[in-house]
């Protein structure tokens, strides 16, 4: 009887360790393994084989999620940076206007997005790849001038055009061995009155000894931007200009250098000095600094 039971006890462990084998710090399933990784799958790292014939669904998180070649599935990708990638598909170098961008950013209505989409297992499929734009779907195949992609360089150039509000972009990409990645932002366009926000100044207070300091601010939309500073008894010790586009005035986020220069081409002494971001003649956004040796 003792034996009997120390049988069931022994099978039942086993049992037990094969089934939750899938969550742990380290999860990888070998060559040749027929199905999909499940839902609630979660690991520091995750691999799977080169041949495996699933597809990864359900709740699967992971630091180092690697997908090799011969996966026969699809698995999304989003990031806040500029690249997606498995490790057979890439989107990268994506920029609006020749800016990376992250979500909620604003961008021009006509924003012209730039990217390379390539494969190191095979080609890319111009009839599966394609652009969505609040989820209308353009295959790469069916891009028409000025929008265009040469598989040749892996080359994608998209213009678009929008209306004010929010909007959703994708890019996916599949190569001819079915594997794949997208690329997503949520962006805004808002062409009302120019407007800075989030106006800062880093580090604050500024040290000019100690290396070169950064103004940072959001605009909605492209246009002509100065910037004034003003010291304690409002007398204009600071004034730089940008053109529309360029970084300073382009939409979503803007930073400039600051070296605490003044424009009689000394440095500014210590002291608490008034920011002003003016487009128009008028401050569109402000900010205070303080000059501290």
């Amino acid at each position: 009887m003792k034996k009997i039971f120390l049988i069931l006890f022994v099978f039942s462990v086993v049992f037990l360790s094969s089934a939750f084998a899938a969550s742990g710090t380290n999860f990888s399933a070998d060559q040749n393994v027929n199905g999909g990784g499940g839902q609630g799958i979660s690991s520091t790292s995750y691999a799977t084989g080169n041949s495996a014939g699933g597809t990864a669904v359900g709740s699967m998180s992971s630091s180092s999620y690697i997908l090799i070649n011969g996966f026969q599935g699809i698995v999304a990708a989003s990031v806040t940076s500029g690249a997606v990638s498995t490790s057979s598909v890439t989107i990268e170098s994506v920029e609006f206007d020749g800016n990376s961008v992250y979500d909620n950013e604003t961008i021009q209505p006509d924003s012209v997005i730039t990217a390379t989409v390539t494969s190191v297992a095979s080609s890319i499929s111009t009839e599966a790849s394609r652009i969505l734009i609040n989820g209308t779907a353009t295959t790469f195949s069916n891009l028409t001038s000025p929008a265009s992609f040469t598989a040749a360089t892996g080359a994608f150039t998209y213009t678009l055009n929008l209306s004010d509000g929010t909007h959703y972009i994708t890019i996916e990409a599949y190569d001819l061995n079915l594997n794949s990645v997208s690329f997503q932002k949520t962006l805004i366009v808002d062409t009302g009155t120019l407007t800075a926000t989030q106006v800062y100044i880093f580090p604050n207070p500024y040290n000019p000894n100690t290396g070169t300091g950064k103004i940072a601010y959001r605009l909605n939309k492209d246009g002509d931007t100065s910037i004034y500073i003003f010291n304690a008894i409002g007398q204009l010790v600071y004034k730089r200009s940008y053109a529309s586009g360029i970084e300073g005035a382009h939409a979503g986020y803007n930073e400039l250098d600051f070296n605490a220069v003044s424009d009689f081409g000394t440095v500014l002494a210590n002291d608490l000095y008034f920011l002003r971001i003016v487009s128009g003649g008028k401050p569109i956004g402000r900010a205070k600094i303080a000059i501290l040796k």
